[in-house]
């Protein structure tokens, strides 16, 4: 539980950041202390300094935690995606790519960042362009177990990728 108080009360609330534990486990019944858990958890930031503020604050938490009941906590980390930062003029382009296609009404402008990892991130550091999100329709979002894709948009996202494709070729 200490560690949903990372971001509220260590990380500046003009500076995005996230912390989620998505796994814990331990022991196989219900009739023994187990001897380990294990809990599996991602933190999200927009910036490296906010990064290394939760990473060093789970860390301080977890083993304080662990030594206050006598137990010992050992951290194991991995450095995740890299921020997902768009291009302006890669972002213009599939824009308008995206208006002349399905109309100004239907293109939606993402004007805040969001905490999602994406490993296109990577391709955004060694080339410009931009992410972008093809509507699917209200309800839970990606990653949720109740999320439902939506069938009808497949000739849509087809469509839009091949009107960005020859409109790109065209102006080459």
């Amino acid at each position: 539980m200490a560690l949903q108080t990372v971001v509220s009360r260590n990380i500046d609330p003009l500076r995005p950041g996230v912390v989620t534990v998505g796994c814990f486990r331990a022991g196989d019944v219900c009739n023994v202390i187990p001897d380990e858990a294990f809990l599996d958890l991602c933190y999200r930031f927009l910036d490296r300094e906010t990064g290394r503020l939760i990473g060093e604050r789970i860390r301080a938490l977890a083993e304080g935690t662990a030594a206050a009941f006598g137990c010992r906590a050992v951290i194991e980390s991995s450095i995740g995606y890299p921020v997902t930062v768009n291009e302006p003029a890669e972002t213009d382009f599939a824009r308008t790519c995206a208006v002349g296609l399905v109309g100004a009404s239907n293109v939606v402008d993402i004007t805040e960042p969001m905490l999602g990892s994406e490993d296109f991130s990577y391709m955004l550091e060694e080339k410009p362009g931009t992410y972008l999100l093809i509507g699917n329709g209200e309800g839970p979002a990606l990653h949720n177990p109740r999320y439902n894709f939506n069938d009808g948009i497949i000739a849509t996202g087809a469509a839009y990728w091949t009107t960005l494709a020859e409109t790109y070729l065209k102006a080459s």
